[in-house]
């Protein structure tokens, strides 16, 4: 679960147009093992969405700030979806705390689907797990229009003067 390239998405897609691949053949999703795999996709044969967002206010809790495509501080990312039917999917603070649409937060799950817990890992399961039986899944996001994005892991965060930095940016 990391957030996904469009760059390297559209080069893939316009590489493979000649074969007669249609666009709309890619799904980015979002999924994780403790989901037995899937928690989001997309309509079929529906277009991306991508936001373009500044990098500077991916801050837990804090309120998306769009920017225009390609600004300088600007950071892309792409949707994953909307929860399946049996998954209930929740964007929260640094307390679980539920936020609003459109703020960062962290991304947890629940549903048939998900774990109840780790075999033979008692605290793990207590620090992954809360009460209400939402599984943390140490992934960051927000929604929009029921659409998941994904921003990064909150153990991969880069924090330099309390703005967030996220290692994909360095990568890419």
């Amino acid at each position: 679960a990391e957030p996904i390239s469009t760059p390297i998405v559209e080069e893939f897609m316009t590489r493979l147009a000649p074969t007669g691949l249609k666009r709309t053949s890619m799904y980015p999703v979002y999924g994780l093992a403790e989901a037995s795999l899937a928690v989001t996709f997309p309509e079929p044969d529906s277009a991306w969405r991508t936001l373009w967002l500044d990098r500077h206010r991916l801050n837990v809790g804090e309120a998306l700030q769009p920017v225009a495509a390609g600004h300088r501080d600007g950071v892309e990312f792409m949707a994953v979806g909307r929860p399946l039917d049996n998954i209930e999917l929740r964007i929260a603070d640094d307390a679980d705390a539920p936020l609003g649409e459109g703020r960062t937060g962290h991304v947890l799950i629940r549903g048939p689907s998900v774990t109840t817990g780790y075999f033979e890992e008692v605290e793990k399961t207590k620090e992954t797990i809360g009460d209400d039986g939402f599984l943390k899944t140490g992934d960051l996001g927000y929604l929009t229009a029921d659409h998941l994005y994904i921003c990064g892991r909150k153990k991969d965060v880069i924090i330099i003067n309390g703005k967030n930095y996220y290692p994909q940016d360095l990568e890419w």
